[in-house]
């Protein structure tokens, strides 16, 4: 019995270490683990050829079915920021193996009607309104060090744009849009209407088109430094109306503020004291003892007052350096204005202003400046 029970023991040991023989694994070195990919923005701007260029978010202005040549221009970031995560050892040659490009465009309403590489034609709805357009860049590049494959470098970017389709008014027959009153516009056609309208008459015909503001949109970047609400009356933030806004005015006081800069002046932008006005509101003025010419530039949306204001108190900053507010500092930027006419090669009206008589803003000296399309020049100084 002893025997038979050392030779059963003897077999169980033997197998228990056999099965462990097999079971065991192998142990070897862990795997060396690839560099994460990287993710790289890329900075998408749009640009209008008529318009400019457009940043992520900013909108744009159209008529009812025109066509907008929309076109992207990509900023990458530097090379050797976008390699920084394939470090080689000195000697081993880095190459490019693969890419792959994708971008992809998205519309709320209207048509492409066309789509070459990094460019679009899009056709506007009808219908009014604001609409986004988006396009989405991603591309993916794959390196190489010798005979190593280095991970996936990927490159993405957006840009989000909002087209607003403008209203159509027929100002013989219409004096409201969708029950905002706009009122009658004065007859540029009727005869002995005075200079500069009889001269021009064609620069005085009512605005056939108008924006639609709402509380929804009024904040919308229409140029770098100005939304859509900022060429409206003060009052009616927040409320839903109706402007009449030409691109040439936005594209001038934005080179103003090109121009502030390169004097020194570190300004973040213009504060627009009177925007659009329509000729209802301008009989309002008139009751409050504000009065406007009978074809005021106001009245057809290439006009605005403006003032620098940096230290937001509605009132003109000391431009000058003379440590007063007054008419000197709107001569001051209204030197600047003269520049910035002479540099856009499109004239217009420059007034200067000793005050400002609003029952929304302080009293203050302030300019104004109008892209009519011939040179003026005024001033209204008290006696």
């Amino acid at each position: 019995m002893r025997v038979i029970t050392a030779s059963v023991m003897s077999l169980s040991l033997l197998f228990c270490l056999t099965i462990q023989a097999r079971t065991t694994p192998t142990l070897t070195a862990s795997p060396v683990m690839p560099t994460p990919e990287k993710i790289n923005e890329v900075i998408i701007t749009g640009l209008i050829p008529e318009l400019g260029t457009l940043t992520r978010g900013m909108a744009f202005l159209c008529l009812p079915g025109e066509e907008k040549t929309i076109k992207l221009h990509y900023a990458f970031p530097s090379e050797s920021e976008s390699l920084s995560f394939a470090r080689t050892s000195p000697g081993r040659h880095q190459y490019e193996i693969g890419r792959k490009i994708n971008l992809d465009w998205s519309i709320d309403n209207g048509k492409i009607l066309k789509s070459v590489e990094n460019s679009i034609v899009w056709q506007a709805p009808t219908r009014p309104g604001d609409y986004k357009i988006r396009a989405v860049y991603t591309e993916e590049r794959r390196w190489g060090c010798d005979d190593v494959f280095l991970p996936v470098q990927r490159y993405v970017g957006q840009i989000d744009l909002r087209a607003i389709v403008q209203y159509p008014f027929n100002p013989i027959t219409d004096t409201t849009l969708e029950g905002y009153a706009i009122g009658v516009y004065p007859d540029e056609t009727a005869p002995g209407v005075v200079e500069p309208v009889a001269s021009h008459r064609s620069s005085y015909k009512p605005p056939r088109f108008f924006i639609k503001l709402t509380p929804l949109n009024e904040d919308f970047k229409i140029s770098p430094h100005f939304c859509l609400g900022d060429f409206s009356r003060p009052h009616e933030k927040g409320k839903t109306r109706f402007i009449a806004l030409k691109y040439s005015i936005v594209k001038r006081l934005e080179l103003i503020i090109d121009l502030l800069h390169k004097e020194g002046k570190k300004v973040k932008g213009l504060k627009i004291l009177r925007g659009y006005i329509s000729p209802l509101e301008k009989q309002r003025l008139k009751r409050e003892g504000i009065y406007l010419t009978e074809f005021s530039r106001f009245l057809y949306g290439d006009a605005a007052a403006i003032i620098v204001d940096e230290d937001n108190d509605n009132k003109m900053d000391d431009l000058n350096g003379d440590g007063k507010i007054d008419v000197a500092d709107a001569r001051w930027l209204a030197a600047i204005a003269e520049q910035a006419e002479s540099q856009s090669r499109s004239f217009g009206g420059i007034g200067i202003y000793d005050h400002f008589k609003d029952t929304y803003y302080p009293d203050t000296p302030y300019v104004q400046v109008d892209t009519r399309g011939w040179r003026s020049r005024w001033s209204r100084l008290k006696p």
